[in-house]
Order: structure tokens, then C-alpha cells, then sequence
């Protein structure tokens, strides 16, 4: 069984032609009864600049620490809209302390936005397996 976890960004983009249009960006959290968790990043329309084949780096901010930056990953379809972060496991540690996330990562001609997420009312004890 595999269990997930899936919020939008509390703020929105709007990108340029071809991708023109107002858009948000999801964040995924998955675990199963492996012990390590998945954590995705999407958007719904445009190029996220990170390759399937080399890590990328990616601005992550936990409320108001400093920031940071973990590696990702493109998909392996070669989508552009999905990336997937190296080190779930970390990311799951210091999102159960947050109350808001901010994810910055570089787009094809639309720079490095960021996209804002309210991540207070996340229960991790919903989330994980049940032993």
C-alpha cells in the first residue's frame, strides 16, 4: 500500500507565451513500507530545468530559515513538469516542523519563481504506514 499526500501552492505564477496563463505547483509526499519517502514537485504547464539523467539544484525555504538547496531529479518520462528530490527522508524531517514552504526552481524563460506553500496543518501520523 502506498500512502500520499498532495498540496497546491497558496500563490500562483503567470507565465509567459507558450505557457501563458496563471498556474499553480503541487507538492507530493509518498511513502510506502519502505523505510525512505518520495517527495515530488510539479507544475501544471511549462519546462522545470532539471534533466532525468543529471541533478539539478533546487531552492527549498522552511518558514523563515535560511535557504537551501536539495538535489533533484527530472522524471524519467522525460517530463518537464515533475521534478523528484533526492533526499525525501531529510525533506519529510524538516517539513514536520514547518508551517510554510517555499520551493524556487529554475523554468525555461520565466527565471526561478517561487511558488508558496501552507504546510501547518500536514499530520505525519496520517501519512505514514500503520505498523
Amino acid at each position: 500500500m502506498v500512502y500520499f499526500a498532495n498540496v497546491h501552492s497558496s500563490n500562483t505564477v503567470d507565465f509567459a507565451f507558450p505557457y501563458n496563463g496563471e498556474q499553480t505547483a503541487s507538492l507530493t509526499l509518498t511513502s510506502d513500507s519502505r523505510p525512505k519517502k518520495s517527495v515530488m514537485f510539479s507544475i501544471e504547464k511549462g519546462q522545470i530545468l532539471c534533466q532525468s539523467y543529471q541533478d539539478c539544484l533546487v531552492q527549498v525555504r522552511f518558514d523563515d530559515s535560511p535557504p537551501g538547496y536539495y538535489k533533484a531529479v527530472g522524471s524519467s518520462d522525460q517530463s518537464t513538469t515533475t521534478i523528484h528530490f533526492r533526499d525525501g527522508d531529510k525533506f519529510f524531517k524538516e517539513l514536520q516542523k514547518a508551517k510554510r514552504l517555499r520551493i524556487s526552481a529554475e523554468m525555461y524563460q520565466e527565471g526561478s519563481p517561487v511558488f508558496e506553500f501552507d504546510v501547518g496543518t500536514f499530520d505525519l501520523k496520517k501519512f505514514l504506514p500503520k505498523k
